[in-house]
């Protein structure tokens, strides 16, 4: 067949177009794209809940393609694996009790199975606000990622959402965004006494999926955003926990979902 530079130019708008229409008022909109995005995308598509995930950066992955000091060999703690194998990362079991897969192996197979599973993925794109109504999170304000870094002036779109996932990692994007509008402040209890930046993995591990939840009524804290929430200490190049979490704040949306959308 001739090969057509407009007709090349017209199916990648088309088709662009068909993709993000579907989206615009989704179940649940997830800002990041890493392994605790990519994870939550995946258990609430396989749900049948109407997905899309939002990532900034051009590659889905988050911080999973550097392994660990950009040796690129994941580790997870065994608690992780029936999700390693429910999402088809091969892996082995080392000597000293931990699951290994190359980075790229357990980062495509994330990508494939949110995708596979009925999830949209969008690259490129950055949250700037949240859409607010009766006091619950019910959507996300999107732009490109270089317009929002360069600093232009151009409008962002809505997008609409009976749930909102912040897995932006460390920057806690989505829930800080929502703090910093609504002059709220997260609930502070005991259990916050032990917090520290310092690094603790079997603790950090531990604490960033206990404290996966609702930080507000439709808005949910999962992965790293937790961490740098609640200023738990520092897990370092162990990924079971994010896994766990995104799998925990899938069930919260499922659940929230059921009770408050009938």
């Amino acid at each position: 067949m001739a090969i057509n530079d407009i007709n090349i130019s017209r199916s990648i708008i088309d088709e662009y177009y068909a993709f993000t229409s579907e989206i615009l008022d989704c179940d649940v909109a997830i800002v990041g794209g890493g392994p605790a995005g990519l994870t939550a995308g995946y258990y609430t598509a396989s749900k049948g809940l109407r997905t899309v995930i939002f990532e900034s950066r051009l590659s889905p992955g988050g911080g999973m393609w550097g392994g660990g000091m950009l040796f690129n060999q994941i580790v997870f703690q065994k608690e992780a694996g029936d999700i390693l194998n429910e999402l088809g990362i091969e892996y082995r079991e080392n000597e000293k009790g931990y699951l290994v897969a190359p980075s790229y192996r357990a980062v495509a197979s994330l990508i494939l199975k949110a995708d596979k599973a009925g999830a949209k993925i969008l690259n490129g794109i950055t949250t700037e606000d949240v859409m607010v109504r009766e006091n619950r999170v019910c959507g996300v304000v999107i732009n490109w990622t270089p317009v929002v870094n360069l600093g232009m002036h151009v409008d962002p779109l809505t997008v609409g959402a009976k749930v909102v996932i912040d897995a932006t990692g460390h920057d806690a994007r989505v829930v800080n965004t929502w703090l910093d509008k609504s002059g709220s402040s997260l609930p502070i209890d005991d259990r916050m006494r032990i917090k520290t930046a310092s690094m603790w993995a079997e603790k950090g591990e531990e604490l960033v999926v206990e404290y996966t939840d609702f930080v507000t009524p439709g808005l949910i804290a999962a992965g790293m955003s937790v961490s740098s929430l609640w200023q738990t200490p520092r897990m370092g190049p162990i990924f079971g926990g994010m896994l766990l979490s995104g799998r925990k704040a899938a069930c919260l949306a499922e659940d929230y979902i059921k009770n408050n959308f009938k």
